[in-house]
């Protein structure tokens, strides 16, 4: 317990009479040891700056009526600390807080007036009690509520998780989207459309040549005549014919008289020798151009009558390249009719002896051939070569010549033609089976795109389990009572509904391209059947890498490239080899086939190009009467596929459990011999043996001997601990990083496993009991255990149903926790927003869900600043008081184990070092008191002083201007040093009376007259700091341990008054000094006096 004295110059002179009264009663007390500490600094801070409401009030027995459970004893002790000051001050406050562990009780108390010590000036709610309910969920209704409260979880992540929900459901769709647009740019498989050969199909300009052999033929010129009169060349010009680009000119109709124009034909057929050296010909001279006329057909026709055609042909080709596919030649000479027919005969019958053939028939075929050659008069077509089709389309142009040549009188022309249409033979069987082979690219690129966006939904899933596990979310669900198959199956249930938003898009996009391999009738169900059972296998498969990637983006990229890479490698290389009629290359494929079954993304890709293929085929051969369709879930089409992707969903999520359980883990039996030979602290060894003989059965946590190595040979990070927490007690536990505080936590919470020993909390065994033990412990990591996503109030609602609050209790739960940890601005906020002292709060907040009888709090106040920290505490400290609840604390701040611990532990290489209360090892560790004295004359007459009245016990330890430092023994009872320092800082006035006594107590033989040597002085027992810092530097492999932070210099400080001989010399300081009082007295600035 703490009591309160007041700080003013008329009570200065009590703490004297007061150390030695204390001293001598200290077994009529009940009381062990007792210390003394001043008003922190941080306290003035905060009060200074007004940063808080005033404490409440409390009588001296309401205090203890409610607190303590010994008011008797509460009562003697206030008693007399009431003794010392006659009733004269109403300032005197108490603050009982035991700190030993024999008596686990708080108080508080006050003469006149009493104020309960405030660590935070506002603290709206801190002492809003728990929501307290018999009724807890248990049993199935509680795993079924658990699972709920995953999914209100997850879904209220996705609704402000925009990358996430672009991952999973947007970025899927879009590229089964873009590879069915790219592959409407490939025409589908059919018959080649037939083409019209016409004369015009190489384009404009079109150059046609004619000549007339024979003009005194009528029959001749009526052709000429045929071809320049309308409709002209072909059916372009006829009038029921519309050819698509190609339209009939009739403006072009001009005097045909332009063909006739006279011109030296001598000088135009005469031949020039041309030179072929340079690799091309090159004539002297370009033969002269022969007339021309442009047709409503658009056709160039040039008249060659009298010319040699093919010297022109040869010398211009240039200049027609690309211009001149054809040309009409009338009235050509047959030069087979004047053939003598006998010598003809005599030829055919040595060739009919040379080849073996029956002579007379040979003869009359020949013969037949040859007679119906004899006509003088014939039309002759000439074609380009270069243009394939120009052959049949000039000699389809001279057809219509002949026939419009040879109408009846009296019609028209124009009505008249022939067309000539080239119809591609259609595909045998075996080229269309050829055909469909190449054309199986195309299921190829659709099952490559469908791979490639269905790699990324699993993929995505894995972000949230990492940052669930980083974050140590997933740690403090399994201490709020889920358990861990439990999480993975909501886990996976919830990533399949989600994965069900992205499959249906991919469906609704197949359809919406009316891919009939797909999404016919008998393929849709087999299709949908197939996207499913993906995820099913392809989720589970990507759940262990939560365990191994510490960066969410950087699983997501790994996964998802591996996803891609396995699925289209193993797909594009079943395809190739496939290709081949090689039969080892066709085995190696049937193997792989078999074997590539293990992945899912093989067995999707594969019945991807499978469906296709089968309805390709079924539909290519139908053309022949053929039946060949297969129904898409037979056993050796996609039957065996998707067996095999349901087999693997199953027996990857066992594979997830078996991890998470640590089934993989060889467990080895590791021996860690305590070593007893190592001298141990008398209150460490009498705990251990109150632990171990059986006498802290009723304590909420009991350790026993708990031990843990991490490899064999290596030192134990925890050594053989012992320990018993009472309900009720707060117990600190300190050491240097790396001295196994959170390893120790671990182990508690089940995150690590235990090498030796055991622990039990509320008599559930952790290593046996861990699901039961866990429903009895609330858990504040070291690091802040939230989701970023979440606000405060929906974190409390989340962990109320873990915990089994009934569902009607968890608002209200979650209000308080609000409430109580003053977060009321912000319950509605993301926490991700929430500044450090804020996530801590909520934190603690977290661990105090569902009252749980224990409460681990691993530095619950690291990064707060001051005004946070003593809010936390008064919030630790109410949670203890209300329902006798333990608290487990660990903390660099050697001030809040001060304010909150009853008991603490030191822990040095993963042992205890010490254990007791704050008092009881700062009496027993610490190196006495710390005197500072601020100097008024000189310095040599201060340290002849401090010499003569403590000697060799009062080492000067620092010394600056007129700052003094002193270490005193702790064998100098604190009395003395009151008195001492009193004489020293007493007003010349006074100082004979007090100089008297001090001779009557001291070896000086003669003392002359003192003036006043001190302004002012404070006096500190040893800090814990020094205490906690003397051990660390016992830490192996520790070469400058971390210092505590928040450590102040607790001290006891007085002001001297000036004798009128100073009064003017030193009257702003007197001013100084009255202000400084009335800021005392506003702060209730006081020794604490810790007993």
């Amino acid at each position: 317990m703490s009591f309160r004295l007041p700080a003013c110059p008329d009570t200065y002179s009590s703490f004297e009479k007061l150390c030695r009264e204390l001293d001598a009663n200290l077994d009529r007390l009940g009381v062990s040891s007792y210390g003394l500490s001043d008003t922190t600094l941080e306290e003035v801070f905060l009060k200074v700056t007004k940063v808080g409401e005033s404490a409440k009030s409390l009588s001296t027995d309401q205090v203890c009526k409610e607190y303590d459970p010994a008011p008797p004893f509460c009562q003697k002790l206030a008693g007399f600390f009431r003794a010392f000051h006659d009733g004269k001050d109403d300032r005197v406050s108490s603050n009982f807080h035991n700190k030993d562990y024999k008596d686990n009780a708080e108080t508080s108390e006050e003469t006149g007036r009493l104020t309960q010590d405030s660590f935070m000036s506002h603290r709206p709610d801190v002492d809003l009690p728990a929501p307290v309910s018999k009724e807890v969920v248990i049993g199935a209704l509680l795993h079924r509520r658990q699972l709920a409260a995953m999914y209100r979880r997850r879904l209220q992540r996705n609704t402000r998780n925009l990358k996430g929900l672009f991952c999973e459901i947007i970025l899927p769709a879009f590229f089964v989207f873009l590879a069915l647009l790219f592959t409407l740019l490939i025409p589908p498989l059919s018959e080649e459309p037939s083409l019209e050969l016409l004369p015009w199909l190489y384009g404009p300009p079109n150059n046609v040549f004619f000549s007339n052999e024979d003009n005194m033929d009528p029959l001749n010129e009526k052709y000429v005549d045929t071809l320049l009169s309308k409709p002209g060349l072909g059916i372009r010009c006829m009038k029921s014919v519309r050819l698509q680009d190609m339209q009939c000119r009739s403006d072009l109709l001009t005097n045909t008289s332009t063909l006739a124009e006279p011109y030296d034909l001598v000088a135009a057929n005469h031949v020039e020798t041309c030179d072929c050296s340079v690799g091309t010909l090159k004539c002297p001279h370009e033969p002269p151009a022969p007339p021309s006329l442009i047709t409503p057909t658009t056709d160039v026709l040039l008249n060659m009558t009298g010319r040699n055609i093919s010297d022109w042909i040869v010398k211009t080709w240039k200049q027609y390249h690309k211009r001149r596919y054809g040309g009409f030649q009338f009235g050509v000479k047959n030069p087979v009719v004047s053939l003598n027919y006998t010598v003809l005969q005599l030829l055919v019958e040595r060739m009919s002896e040379m080849s073996g053939l029956d002579s007379h028939a040979t003869f009359d075929i020949l013969a037949q051939r040859i007679t119906s050659t004899q006509v003088l008069n014939n039309a002759k077509v000439w074609f380009n070569n270069k243009g394939w089709a120009s052959s049949v389309a000039y000699m389809n142009a001279l057809n219509n010549i002949l026939l419009r040549a040879h109408l009846p009188p009296g019609e028209d022309p124009a009505d008249y033609g022939i067309s000539v249409i080239n119809h591609p033979m259609n595909f045998t069987q075996s080229q269309l089976q050829d055909e469909l082979l190449k054309r199986g690219g195309l299921s190829l690129l659709h099952a490559t795109c469908v791979i490639f966006a269905m790699s990324f939904v699993p993929a995505s899933f894995v972000m949230f389990l990492i940052e669930d596990r980083v974050s140590g979310s997933k740690h403090l669900q399994f201490v709020s009572g889920l358990k861990l198959c439990l999480y993975w199956l909501g886990q996976y249930s919830w990533d399949m509904c989600n994965y069900i938003i992205p499959v249906f898009l991919c469906v609704f996009i197949f359809m919406a391209f009316n891919e009939e391999a797909y999404v016919s009738k008998d393929n849709i169900g087999a299709l949908i059947l197939l996207l499913l059972l993906y995820g099913w296998s392809s989720i589970p498969l990507m759940y262990p890498a939560s365990f191994l990637f510490d960066v969410p983006s950087s699983a997501f990229v790994s996964l998802s490239c591996g996803n891609m890479f396995v699925g289209i490698v193993s797909t594009v290389a079943t395809y190739v080899l496939e290709l081949f009629d090689d039969d080892e290359l066709l085995s190696i494929a049937r193997i792989l086939r078999k074997v590539f079954l293990v992945f899912p993304q093989y067995c999707l890709g594969r019945g991807l190009m499978d469906m296709f293929a089968n309805h390709l085929t079924a539909a290519a051969l139908a053309r022949f009467g053929l039946k060949t369709f297969r129904h898409p879930l037979e056993w050796e089409f996609l039957g065996l596929n998707l067996v095999c992707l349901a087999g693997q969903g199953i027996v990857y999520f066992i594979f997830v459990l078996l991890l998470q359980y640590r089934f993989f883990l060889t467990k080895r039996q590791i021996r860690v011999m305590f070593d007893a030979s190592e001298p141990m602290d008398e209150d460490v060894v009498m705990e251990r043996q109150r632990v171990l003989g059986g006498c802290a059965q009723d304590c909420i946590l009991r350790v026993e001997n708990l031990t843990k190595v991490y490899r064999e040979g290596q030192h134990a990070a925890v050594n053989h601990l012992c320990v018993g927490v009472n309900p009720g007690e707060c117990f600190g536990l300190l050491g240097v990083n790396g001295a196994g505080k959170t390893t120790t936590f671990k182990m508690l919470t089940g995150n690590t496993t235990i090498t030796g020993g055991n622990a039990f909390i509320c008599n559930y065994s952790v290593k046996t009991e861990l699901d039961m033990a866990r429903q009895q412990v609330g858990y504040c990591p070291q690091f802040d255990a939230i989701d970023p996503l979440l606000t405060g109030y929906e974190h409390l609602e989340f962990y109320a149903r873990l915990r089994g609050v009934p569902e009607k209790n968890v608002a209200r739960v979650a209000d308080w926790g609000i409430r109580k940890l003053g977060l009321r601005m912000f319950a509605h906020r993301c926490a991700g927003t929430y500044s450090g002292g804020n996530k801590r709060k909520l934190n603690t907040a977290i661990a105090l869900v569902g009252n749980p009888p224990l409460v681990f709090l691993d530095e619950p106040t690291t990064g707060m600043d001051p005004k946070s920290r003593r809010f936390l505490w008064d919030c630790i400290i109410d949670i203890v008081r209300e329902g006798g609840r333990s608290v487990i604390l660990t903390s660099h701040s050697m001030e809040e184990c001060e304010a909150l611990c009853t008991r603490l532990a030191i822990m040095v290489n993963g042992q205890f070092r010490c254990l007791g209360s704050i008092q009881h090892l700062k009496n027993k560790y610490g190196a006495g008191y710390t005197v500072t004295l601020k100097i008024a004359t000189d310095v040599n007459t201060v340290i002849n002083y401090m010499e003569r009245v403590l000697g060799g016990k009062a080492l000067l330890k620092e010394h600056h201007l007129n700052q003094m430092q002193y270490q005193i023994d702790p064998s100098v009872p604190l009395g003395d040093i009151f008195r001492h320092l009193e004489t020293a800082r007493a007003s010349p006035a006074g100082i004979e009376t007090q100089v008297d006594s001090f001779m009557a107590d001291s070896s000086l033989t003669a003392i002359e007259f003192l003036p006043c040597l001190l302004e002012d002085y404070s006096v500190t027992q040893t800090t814990l700091d020094q205490v906690f810092i003397n051990f660390a530097k016992q830490q192996g492999d520790v070469s400058a341990p971390e210092l505590p932070r928040h450590s102040h210099q607790h001290s006891f400080s007085g002001k001297p008054s000036n004798g009128r001989g100073m009064l003017r010399k030193n009257s702003k300081r007197a001013q100084a000094d009255v202000e400084l009082r009335v800021i005392d007295a506003a702060l209730d600035q006081s020794s604490i006096a810790r007993v």
